[in-house]
């Protein structure tokens, strides 16, 4: 595996694994497992990129990540992004799916929400927060978003009965 150190950030490549030859595009996104330590407090992070959940469990199972303390939840929060038994080994306290307002594909979807709330993450999507940053903290993960979560659903009522 390929590391390398930026900063305070320490960088392990964890997939693919050389020689992977993926069938989809997906497949072979990139993720990166990442250390940060700001001189007292240590973040541990996956970022799955577009990786789907066969290829987050294989980093799993092979060892190459375990506990952490953020999920950058792969493929936006798809369906298929995440096996139940992987978000139990990974135990993330904060995950995070980067998906737009609206989007055509409906992601993130709720099967990865549940799966992820289910092993007690913190769950945010950039569709309702806006800029999600996740820091090292003295007692965990600590999380600033750039807005309140909206509730599309209350601002369809209002803008509906407004009338």
């Amino acid at each position: 595996m390929d590391e390398f150190d930026v900063g305070r950030f320490h960088v392990r490549v964890v997939w693919p694994h050389r020689g992977y030859k993926a069938k989809e595009a997906n497949n072979a996104s990139v993720e990166l497992y990442v250390t940060y330590n700001d001189g007292q407090n240590t973040l541990t992070t996956l970022l799955t990129g577009d990786a789907e959940r066969d290829q987050t469990k294989e980093t799993v199972t092979t060892g190459d990540v375990g506990d952490i303390d953020f999920l950058k939840v792969g493929h936006h929060g798809a369906a298929k992004s995440l096996y139940p038994e992987t978000a139990r080994a990974l135990k993330p306290e904060v995950a995070v799916a980067s998906a737009g307002k609206n989007n055509r594909y409906g992601h993130p979807k709720q099967e990865a929400v549940d799966i992820l709330e289910g092993v007690g993450a913190r769950f945010y999507c950039t569709k309702d927060y806006g800029d999600v940053t996740v820091f090292p903290g003295e007692h965990g993960p600590r999380v600033s978003v750039q807005h309140a979560k909206v509730d599309t659903e209350l601002e369809e009522e209002k803008d509906g009965g407004a009338g």
